[in-house]
């Protein structure tokens, strides 16, 4: 699995291309999008790598405003030699909408004598998946 994500948000995923054999080779790359979010153009197509040496092949992904909770994309990318075209690989991520626009909480602050201030927030999900996030917060005196 991929990540969650909102409708409109974006991310970038990275894929890591190895030689494993024992010459140079290069390698032909395709990617596709299942339901079109990323942009599968815009990287380069080819790469020649060393043995033991690997390339970052980085893709953009971003979920339309009017995607819906639990809507999936699955990218891939395959990598195809062109020493041998017997050796391939793939590698696949799937990209959840999240349904975490239905989300209900409550935030409690408390003041400690001592100067210290704990804070909590309860999140329940009122959708019909599990979400995955993470709340970040500060305060400043």
């Amino acid at each position: 699995m991929g990540l969650y994500l909102l409708p409109g948000n974006s991310t970038t995923y990275d894929f890591k291309v190895r030689n494993i054999g024992d010459n140079s080779d290069t390698y032909t790359l395709h990617a596709t999008s299942s339901q079109t979010w990323a942009e599968v153009d815009t990287f380069p197509q080819i790469v020649t790598l060393a043995p033991g040496q690997e390339a970052v092949v980085s893709i953009d992904l971003a979920v339309p405003s009017e995607a819906t909770g639990g809507e999936t994309d699955e990218l891939k990318l395959k990598a195809l030699s062109q020493a041998n075209p017997l050796l391939l690989d793939t590698a696949s991520v799937i990209t959840e909408v999240s349904h975490l626009q239905n989300c209900e909480g409550d935030f409690n602050y408390d003041f400690d004598v001592d100067g210290s201030d704990l804070f909590s927030y309860i999140a329940d999900s009122t959708g019909i998946r599990l979400d995955v996030f993470s709340i970040d917060f500060g305060r400043s005196k």
